[in-house]
């Protein structure tokens, strides 16, 4: 009995810290500028890595849906795509991910409802929220890039 109840709590408590990792996860414009190896010390080993072409080196990691392209300066470009069940669900991960790029310095602009630009120095992030077709899920992708024009 003592077995069981510990298995449960165990299950439990993953369900419970897994969303607190992946809200940690989504503030992906961290990573522009930092090298490939810096990105496998945290996220560990990359799905697919393809460094053929040494100007757009790819690196993927389907169970957090990432893509980055990285040159010999470092990252350049972060993707993140996650699908939602509700908007609300969505909006609440958009909102927090905004809160915590302007306290670290990004300036915000709202395009549309579902379209947000944020800003700083040297990169630019594109969030965007759409309802797929034919599919009860609602895609959020979230883009940033190294900006090189100031």
């Amino acid at each position: 009995m003592k077995k069981i109840k510990l298995v449960l709590s165990v299950i439990v408590l993953c369900f419970l810290f897994q969303d607190t990792n992946y809200a940690q996860l989504i503030n992906i414009q961290r990573f522009i500028g930092r090298s490939q190896i810096d990105l496998i010390n945290e996220l560990g080993t990359p799905v697919h890595f393809d460094d053929s072409n040494p100007l757009m080196m790819h690196m993927t990691y389907n169970f957090l849906s990432i893509e980055c392209i990285a040159d010999q300066n470092g990252i350049y470009q972060v993707q993140l795509t996650r699908k939602y069940t509700s908007e609300k669900e969505a909006y609440d991960d958009i909102k927090d991910f905004i809160a915590c790029s302007i306290r670290e310095g990004f300036i915000s602009d709202s395009i549309s409802a579902k379209k947000f630009i944020l800003k700083n120095k040297g990169i630019k992030t594109e969030i965007s929220l759409d309802q797929l077709i034919d599919s009860p899920y609602i895609e959020l992708k979230i883009e940033a890039l190294r900006k090189t024009d100031e």
